[in-house]
């Protein structure tokens, strides 16, 4: 996860959120997390996802794009499909927009933040059965002790 951040002010902020595609559910739950945190504290989102997924050149194309805009945060969501623990692009968007907006109002911001994973299966998948439109982000207290 990358979260690059611009000059600090307040309400009114924008912030680039660049996903790989359209068709892996862990993309729109990074999408989903980084818009709820923006919701919260008064900022608005601006996606940038190739038209055809997975596309390098498209969205090398959509970062420049992006760029020229000057948006005061830019958050980057990578996917690790061969892992085997949780990887929650939705945990993450949510902890690198809230992370990259506390920045911006000047408050502390950990040089390194790591999203807590665990191993799934059967015992504890229930929370993985939540519908996208009804999962909360976590506290910045959950992640950041």
């Amino acid at each position: 996860m990358w979260v690059i951040s611009g000059a600090a002010h307040a309400e009114g902020r924008t912030i680039a959120v660049f996903t790989r595609n359209l068709i892996n559910p862990a993309y729109a739950a990074a999408r989903r997390g980084a818009d709820l945190i923006a919701e919260e504290k008064g900022a608005t989102t601006r996606h940038h996802v190739p038209e055809k997924p997975d596309n390098v050149d498209q969205q090398k194309a959509l970062v420049a794009e992006a760029l020229a805009a000057k948006p005061d945060l830019v958050i980057f969501v990578p996917v690790d499909d061969k892992a085997m623990v949780e990887f929650s692009a939705f945990k993450i968007a949510c902890t690198a927009a809230r992370a990259g907006l506390r920045h911006l109002d000047g408050e502390e911001v950990p040089d390194d933040i790591t999203v807590p994973s665990v191993l799934i299966d059967k015992s504890n998948l229930g929370p993985w059965k939540v519908p996208l439109n009804e999962c909360a982000c976590p506290g910045w207290e959950e992640i950041v002790h």
